[in-house]
């Protein structure tokens, strides 16, 4: 399959097992700057999205939650991804 067919698979399955702010989060962040990274870095480099987990509640040194734009489960290791548009 190509990236756009995978990508609105991907997105779906999130949006399907989510509820509530995590929902939310998900249709508010994954906006422009998050598709374009995962179009024109991601897909080429790793060309799946197996682990790739979109807008991921996280917690902060504080011990707050926010929403990473990614997070990565790739083996036992967990990789957060924030993207910054200046």
């Amino acid at each position: 399959m190509g990236f756009q067919r995978e990508h609105d698979t991907w997105i779906q399955e999130h949006m399907k097992r989510r509820t509530g702010e995590r929902l939310d989060a998900l249709r508010r962040g994954h906006g422009y700057g998050n598709q374009l990274f995962v179009e024109q870095i991601w897909w080429p480099l790793v060309g799946h999205f197996d682990g790739l987990h979109p807008e991921y509640e996280v917690k902060d040194w504080r011990g707050r939650s926010y929403f990473a734009d990614f997070l990565w489960v790739v083996g036992g290791a967990r990789i957060v991804f924030e993207i910054i548009w200046i």
